[in-house]
C-alpha cells in the first residue's frame, strides 16, 4: 500500500501483459487486500502501553484499512468496466463475423473472401471463446468478493452464450451460399469465354481485311481501322489475363489462347508499318 492505489491499478491491467495471467494475479491481491485488513482490524492496542501508542496506533490502523478499502473499491470498479467493455467488443465481434460467413458475393474476388471467412471460422471462434473466458473469470472475482454485478453486464454475458450457436447457424448458411455461388461464377466464367472465342474470329476476320490494304490514299480511313485493331488485340489480351486470374481463383486450368497469340504476332510488323506511315 506505499504506491499510488492508480499505480497499484495499472501494474495489473497492463494491456501488453496477458489478460488471463493478470487476472489470477489480481484476484491474489485481493486476498492478500482482505486478509491484511482484517489483520490490521485484529491488532489490539490495549495491549500496549502508553495512551500515545494507543492513539497512534488506532490512527494508523484506520489509514491503512481506509486506503486498501479504497484499493479494493478501484479493482471492482476496473474490473466492472473492462467487463462490460470487452462484452460490448465481443457483441461487435459475433456481429460483423457472422455478417462475414453470410455476405453474397457479387464476384469471383468476394467469392474467394467468403470461403477464406469459412475456413477460418473456428480459428476465429476459438479466440472469441478465449475473451469470453475472460469476462466470467472478471464476473467470478466480482462474486467472489461479494460485489454486486451490474444487471446490464450479467444479461449481455448471458446472451453472448447464445453467439457461438448463432456463428455454427452462419457457417452452415455461408456454405450453401458459397456452393451456389461457385456454380454460378464459373458458368459466367465458361460463358464468358465461349462468346471471347466469337470475338477472337471477328478480330482475324477484321485484321485479313486489313493487311489486304495496299493504297494510302484514303490514309485517315487506314489509321482509323489500325487504332481500332490495335484496341481490340489489346482489351483481348487484357480479357486472357482476366480469365486466367479468375481460373486461378477457382483452381481451374489456365486457358490459352494461341490464335491471339498468333495474331498479335503477325499483327505487330503492319502496325509498326502503319504507325511510321501516319507520321509523315
Amino acid at each position: 500500500l506505499e504506491r499510488a492505489k492508480e499505480e497499484i491499478l495499472k501494474s495489473f491491467f497492463d494491456s501488453k501483459k496477458e489478460k488471463k495471467k493478470s487476472l489470477t494475479k489480481v484476484e491474489s491481491y485481493l486476498d492478500k487486500l482482505e486478509q491484511s485488513i482484517l489483520e490490521i482490524e485484529g491488532i489490539c492496542a490495549e495491549n500496549h502501553k502508553g495512551v500515545f501508542f494507543e492513539i497512534r496506533t488506532k490512527e494508523l490502523k484506520r489509514f491503512l484499512i481506509e486506503k486498501a478499502t479504497k484499493v479494493k473499491e478501484m479493482f471492482f470498479k476496473k474490473i466492472s468496466s473492462e467487463t462490460n467493455k470487452i462484452i460490448v467488443e465481443l457483441r461487435d465481434k459475433y456481429s460483423r463475423m457472422k455478417t462475414s460467413l453470410t455476405m453474397e458475393p457479387q464476384s469471383e474476388k468476394e467469392y474467394i473472401t467468403l470461403k477464406k471467412n469459412l475456413s477460418e471460422m473456428n480459428k476465429n471462434m476459438s479466440r472469441l471463446e478465449g475473451e469470453m473466458e475472460e469476462t466470467k473469470s472478471m464476473i467470478q472475482i466480482l462474486e467472489k468478493f461479494n460485489q454486486e454485478v451490474n444487471h446490464k453486464i450479467l444479461s449481455h454475458s448471458w446472451l453472448l452464450n447464445i453467439s457461438p450457436l448463432e456463428i455454427k447457424g452462419a457457417f452452415h448458411e455461408g456454405k450453401i451460399i458459397i456452393d451456389q455461388k461457385e456454380y454460378f461464377f464459373k458458368n459466367k466464367l465458361e460463358e464468358e469465354k465461349a462468346a471471347f472465342i466469337e470475338e477472337l474470329e471477328r478480330i482475324e476476320l477484321i485484321f485479313e481485311n486489313f493487311i489486304k490494304i495496299n493504297s494510302i490514299d484514303n490514309i485517315s480511313n487506314s489509321a482509323e481501322r489500325n487504332e481500332n485493331l490495335k484496341d481490340k488485340i489489346k482489351e483481348s489480351l487484357n480479357k486472357v489475363q482476366n480469365f486466367n486470374e479468375r481460373e486461378e481463383l477457382f483452381g481451374l486450368a489456365r486457358s490459352e489462347y494461341f490464335v491471339l497469340d498468333n495474331l498479335k504476332r503477325e499483327y505487330e510488323p503492319y502496325r509498326d508499318l502503319w504507325d511510321v506511315t501516319f507520321q509523315f
